[in-house]
């Protein structure tokens, strides 16, 4: 959102652009793998006393501030016109979506198996064991073949063109 708005404010005088608006823009915003985030026994919180709510919410706040962000982007571009609807792509590592849902909704184990499946790699960004950065690299591997599969070549190839 920084950069976006920093964009709207930018003179790019060699592409004879000044303060260019949403439909002049193509962002590729780029996610951590973070996020995800799952309060655990949110079913006993009433019970929670200040310490144990408060070991949550640093958590709490960070995965909000992505959510938040990527959603209020996704509106600006969505209220363009449809050809520019899709000059913004979100990049991250994929979450399960509603139309994953089966008539009687996403299943716990369904949610487990899609973490497995694409977050199997440890939360504490100070781990650097081997078996943990190799499964990082799978992970972005799955990410980005999942992502291609929704269209992230043609917005690729569509930043390329722009570019020429």
């Amino acid at each position: 959102m920084c950069a976006y708005a920093e964009a709207r404010n930018t003179n790019f005088s060699w592409r004879e652009i000044n303060k260019p608006t949403a439909s002049q823009m193509h962002i590729l915003s780029l996610g951590t793998g973070g996020g995800g985030f799952e309060l655990k026994g949110k079913s006993e919180s009433q019970g929670w006393n200040l310490l144990k709510w408060a070991k949550s919410i640093p958590d709490i706040m960070m995965d909000g501030a992505i959510d938040t962000v990527a959603f209020q982007m996704q509106e600006i571009f969505n209220t363009l016109a449809e050809e520019h609807r899709s000059s913004y792509f979100r990049l991250d590592v994929p979450q399960l979506e509603d139309e994953d849902e089966d008539e009687d909704g996403v299943s716990e184990m369904r949610k487990r198996e899609w973490d497995k499946e694409f977050r199997d790699y440890s939360a504490d960004m100070t781990d650097a064991s081997d078996e943990n950065i190799r499964k990082l690299l799978a992970a972005g591997e799955k990410t980005l073949n999942h992502w291609r599969l929704k269209g992230l070549d043609g917005f690729l190839d569509g930043m390329v063109d722009l570019g020429s």
